[in-house]
């Protein structure tokens, strides 16, 4: 599996190559590439990369595209893609808002393969190429080569045919390719024209034997029978994601009353036994569509009405419970889950119902993604939605998880250690929760009842990180609440010591990691700015030059982008500065500390190629970057740094930092001799030309900044830097 993994991402990338770089380049060049590609692999892969480029390119590639015609089963893998292709779109734009949103390392790649989905030839298929070829041509092609292109079709179309069994012998198969065949060949067909406001519409019309129609729209009529409720399929789906397109169904925006018709209808065919096919296609729709109904019109809806939306959305909800349950993207149940709160606030009844439901689905750590994120994620995300008005119950929910997930836990390893001992080695799922029902069912009425207590969690210290990681995204941001900070607190704590420590057996799962520090940003920066020295002191205590210290500085920047808490930001970056200068008193060349500073000093994180400037630097900031150059200036990944910054999202501090950038280099001769990191004489390149093309005048007529400036120009030069040779003898 891992192979084939590897040969998608790679083709992927090779497939964006021939489309971006190869639009002009000469046809035979491009054939002979993408021949060589069909010849060298055995990759379907590849293959699929190659039919792609041909239907982008058909004009230059029709030798190529002659050598696919020859494989019967492309023109049906093909017909499969290009059904899917329709929906791709959508489900990708659901993966990626499923999980809270694009995922900032991912969000580049996210946005291309998004974009990707709209390419003009994704909507074109084999089938339709080998018609194309038959009855148009472009400019560039003459009618001789038009001609010889009918003739090399048709003898393929004719191989085919004389490979036909006899009509007595024929299987559903050998009818399907009857149909492709039939409406591929133009001898074949009917050709008829209709004049069109602005043009002619020529319409090709295959002559089909009477029975083979008849089995086609027969077989049409089945397979299109589970798609029936497409539309329905759509609209919820876009509706769910927030997609313009769901405007397009006015049916279902203008009557919620038909959408429910038609989950009804879907249900009543579930319920009876429908065939897999339209399970396949259809399982899913009544959790989307209660749910959209549940959450934007409930108050559109009968007493009747709302009762029977209830009722699914808490039917998929409790799918996760159920024994032998695994998550699939779109089976209705994170639909349903997103619901919860709806039906929280307006069915009292079902309230002790709803936490037992989500504290239960807290518990589930399936993954979900490549992310490492869990399903717990979902449930996590229904109570934020009920802290402010049901902050008793959530704080229930809060203590009951650290509570219980421990329990949980403590009670799965005892019955797979009793199955082991039998010989079994899959764990009951049923018998596990009969057996935690059983036992804790005491702690579990007084999560109920909202009768926990802080009081009620032992040694939170000990408790294993990941369920304190969970435990930690349930707490509510902007939080004042004394119980909410000791947990917060302690989970801080604990989490500290092995993020930071040098023991190998004091790893962390990375995913787990990335996610306590990813929340943790947002937490500290949304605090007020007393408590923030308290959140921070287990990492200032204990800080080092380990690698999670990077990481903690790139989330806190990502966090600051999205939320802009200026002073709250420069509060924690300023608590952190004295760690840093004596961090690097003795340089940057061991552990990870040229990281650390590169973090720090904003150079690590995946701005946008066009960022200038950034919310979060004003002019008083200056004072900042003054001290780092004159405390930590000895650092060539500082060089390093602040180069790329001042290119970049720092640039409003240009000016300055041609004085800066000076100051290093005249301070520390250290750096003359240094080993630079990466790309630093680019950036001091690009930076110097484009402060002397803006203020070439002004330093001409100044000493000063002629002097700084031929401080760092003497630098490249050393650094065997043309660019620096020349900028030098341009202001001399």
């Amino acid at each position: 599996m891992s192979g084939n993994i590897y040969a998608t991402g790679y083709g992927v990338r090779l497939e964006k190559f021939f489309l971006d770089h190869w639009k002009d380049v000469d046809s035979e060049i491009l054939e002979s590439w993408l021949l060589y590609l069909l010849r060298n692999t055995k990759s379907a892969s590849i293959s699929a990369v190659v039919t792609s480029i041909v239907l982008a390119f058909p004009e230059k590639t029709f030798n190529v595209a002659k050598i696919l015609f020859q494989t019967k089963d492309l023109f049906h893998f093909d017909m499969n893609r290009l059904v899917l292709d329709q929906s791709h779109k959508s489900l990708l734009i659901s993966l990626r808002d499923s999980f809270g949103g694009a995922n900032y390392k991912n969000a580049l790649h996210e946005q291309a393969r998004i974009k990707a989905c709209d390419d003009p030839h994704r909507k074109k298929s084999l089938e339709q190429l080998a018609l194309s070829y038959q009855v148009f041509r472009s400019e560039d092609t003459s009618e001789e080569e038009a001609e010889k292109r009918q003739k090399v079709l048709w003898d393929i179309f004719d191989k085919y045919y004389s490979q036909l069994p006899d009509e007595d012998q024929e299987t559903g198969a050998d009818k399907t390719w009857r149909i492709f065949l039939a409406r591929m060949d133009r001898r074949k067909m009917k050709v008829s024209t209709e004049e069109k406001k602005g043009g002619v519409e020529i319409s090709f019309n295959p002559e089909i034997d009477p029975k083979l129609k008849e089995y086609s729209e027969a077989s049409l009529k089945k397979s299109t029978e589970p798609m029936r409720y497409t539309s329905l399929k759509l609209w919820a789906s876009y509706r769910k994601d927030k997609d313009e397109r769901s405007k397009q169904y006015e049916q279902y925006e203008k009557d919620p009353q038909l959408a429910l018709k038609e989950t009804k209808e879907i249900i009543e065919r579930l319920n009876s036994g429908a065939d897999e096919s339209f399970n396949l296609f259809n399982s899913a729709i009544p959790a989307d569509v209660c749910s959209i109904l549940i959450i934007e019109y409930f108050n559109q809806l009968s007493k009747e009405e709302r009762e029977y939306c209830k009722d699914i959305v808490l039917e998929y909800s409790k799918m996760p419970l159920m024994p032998n349950y695994r998550y699939q993207i779109s089976d209705g149940t994170t639909s349903a889950i997103s619901a919860l709160p709806v039906v929280f606030q307006n069915f009292p009844t079902e309230r002790d119902g709803i936490k037992v439901l989500l504290l239960l689905t807290l518990f589930d750590d399936y993954p979900i993604g490549m992310g490492g994120g869990k399903y717990s994620i979902y449930p996590s995300m229904a109570i934020h939605k009920l802290w402010d008005y049901h902050f008793e119950d959530m704080q229930s929910l809060l203590i009951g998880y650290f509570m219980l997930k421990p329990k949980y836990e403590d009670l799965r390893i005892k019955i797979r250690n009793e199955g082991y001992e039998k010989g079994v080695y899959d764990i009951d799922e049923q018998k596990l929760s009969e057996n935690f029902f059983k036992e804790y069912e005491h702690d579990l009425q007084k999560v109920i009842g909202n009768t926990v207590s802080i009081d009620d969690l032992k040694e939170l210290n000990k408790t294993d990180l990941h369920i304190l990681n969970t435990g930690f995204q349930l707490i509510p941001m902007k939080t004042d609440n004394a119980i909410h900070k000791q947990i917060a607190l302690s989970v801080i704590a604990t989490f500290a010591a092995p993020l930071l420590s040098r023991e190998r057996e004091d790893k962390i799962d990375y995913s787990v990691r990335h996610a306590f520090l990813e929340r943790f940003s947002y937490f500290v920066l949304n605090a007020s700015e007393q408590d923030i020295p308290n959140y921070l002191k287990p990492f200032l205590d204990e800080f080092n030059g380990s690698e999670p210290i990077s990481d903690l500085f790139n989330e806190f920047i990502l966090a600051e982008d999205r939320l802009d808490t200026y002073d709250n930001f420069w509060k924690v970056w300023n608590l952190f500065l004295e760690k840093m200068v004596n961090l690097c008193k003795d340089g940057d060349g061991y552990w990870y500390v040229d990281r650390i500073i590169e973090s720090y000093l904003f150079a690590r994180v995946p701005w946008k190629e066009t960022a200038t400037d950034w919310h979060t630097f004003k002019d008083s900031n200056n004072q900042f970057f003054s001290k780092i150059v004159k405390n930590i200036g000895h650092c060539p990944s500082t060089l390093y740094a602040l180069a790329k910054s001042l290119n970049n999202v720092a640039s409003r501090y240009l000016n300055p930092g041609i004085a800066w950038l000076s100051e290093m280099l005249t301070n520390n001769e250290g750096l003359w001799e240094a080993k630079l990191e990466a790309n630093t004489v680019y950036y001091l390149e690009s930076l110097v030309r484009k402060y002397i093309y803006k203020e070439r005048e002004k330093i001409r007529r100044t000493k000063q900044l002629k002097e700084e400036v031929l401080v760092i120009l003497e630098f490249l030069v050393e650094k065997g830097s043309v660019i620096g040779y020349m900028s030098r003898e341009n202001i001399l």
